[in-house]
């Protein structure tokens, strides 16, 4: 793809001999690769601490740790890249007014899709972990144990997710440092917070403290996006955080209601697993949008509105022709 469309590299001596291309990998990427991947040296830093508290900490962390990164992965990542690529080109014309519109769009949307992930994950957990790792040599003492550190995980999930989306704010401006400098500092308040909280908690409390540096990670570079005097609409985005959190618990009351009725599927096989877990994430996203429309979420029409975009494409000059 890179040699169809003419932009395959050119490697050549006098290229490597360029000093100024060296420059610029140790200024921009090193400390954005650095800065980006917090979120990865905390979990990794985690699963070091948690060696000290027996043989199912380590696993708990590692398998709740591969179901929280499939929304990070699929939803956050993919938007990160894509308003990467519209923030760039907005701050190389300096139109900064439209480049905080932009993150705040699209922290909005991971508010929206991430905090019922979030709700859904604690309400379903044991179903979740139960069809992708129980059986063999996974017992129901290694199911407990991963069940309770994705109690504290999956409540990150919107934070971890709002990372993505924050983060290409300074990158698109080629501000590699400051973010560089806020990821190492949350990294040191997660292991300060594992070694208080790891004893008390167990994995849970290693679970809980690499969401709270999170958090702080995503307040310290809003804040510093806010002065350097970019508009934020705070406001806008604490009432789409909090109309999200009530439209998902309000989901969740009604499925822990229904349990007791969905109990008919007695889980007996991995199918009949399968089966409830599907019947509880239509009820639960059913619910979740019905109650956001019945708010007037603007996200909700804001969602179907890029979704008609992809599936029916505005019609082209040559089309038109």
């Amino acid at each position: 793809l890179l040699w169809k469309y003419g932009v395959f590299p050119a490697f050549s001596r006098a290229a490597f001999r360029d000093k100024s291309i060296l420059l610029d990998l140790w200024k921009l990427v090193l400390p954005g690769m650095i800065g980006g991947a917090a979120l990865q040296v905390s979990f990794l830093v985690d699963r070091l601490l948690a060696i000290y508290l027996g043989p199912r900490a380590v696993p708990a962390l590692t398998n709740t740790d591969r179901v929280i990164d499939l929304p990070i992965g699929i939803f956050a990542i993919s938007l990160g890249a894509v308003l990467m690529a519209e923030l760039s080109r907005l701050a190389a014309s300096k139109d900064y007014n439209k480049m905080a519109g932009q993150m705040v769009f699209s922290l909005r949307q991971v508010y929206f899709i991430c905090v019922p992930l979030a709700v859904f994950v604690i309400i379903f957990r044991d179903n979740i972990f139960g069809i992708l790792l129980f059986g063999g040599s996974f017992t129901a003492e290694d199911l407990k144990a991963t069940n309770y550190a994705a109690l504290f995980y999956a409540a990150g999930i919107p934070m971890f997710c709002a990372g993505k989306v924050i983060m290409p704010m300074f990158f698109a401006r080629k501000q590699m440092k400051q973010p560089l400098y806020v990821s190492l500092c949350c990294i040191a308040v997660n292991i300060v917070l594992n070694l208080i909280l790891m004893w008390p908690l167990e994995q849970g409390g290693i679970a809980l403290a690499t969401v709270i540096s999170a958090f702080l990670n995503n307040a310290i570079l809003m804040f510093i996006l806010s002065r350097q005097g970019f508009e934020l609409q705070f406001s806008s985005l604490v009432k789409t955080l909090l109309r999200s959190i009530v439209s998902a618990l309000a989901a969740g009351a009604i499925i822990v209601l229904l349990l007791p009725g969905m109990a008919v599927f007695h889980q007996n096989s991995r199918w009949e697993s399968v089966i409830f877990l599907a019947i509880g994430t239509a009820v639960f996203a059913a619910v979740y949008f019905a109650v956001s429309f019945l708010f007037r979420a603007p996200e909700l029409s804001e969602l179907l509105t890029v979704f008609q975009r992809r599936r029916f494409p505005a019609p082209t000059p040559r089309d038109a022709a």
